[in-house]
């Protein structure tokens, strides 16, 4: 069975982010696809990272 198409998105813009080197810089965690599309996942706060709340959504 096949994955609906945000999920593809999502699992695009992860990549084009720089994938598991971006999860390894920022320390994202909890990520989940949109079905708007998009991405969405929660930053540490300590990361430095402009965001409102601890959370980022592309």
């Amino acid at each position: 069975m096949s994955q609906p198409y945000y999920m593809e998105i999502a699992k695009t813009i992860l990549s084009q982010l720089g994938g598991n080197r971006f999860i390894t810089m920022t320390g994202a965690k909890h990520f989940v696809g949109l079905t708007e599309p998009g991405l969405q996942f929660d930053l540490p706060i300590d990361t430095g990272a402009i965001v409102t709340g601890n959370f980022g959504s592309v």
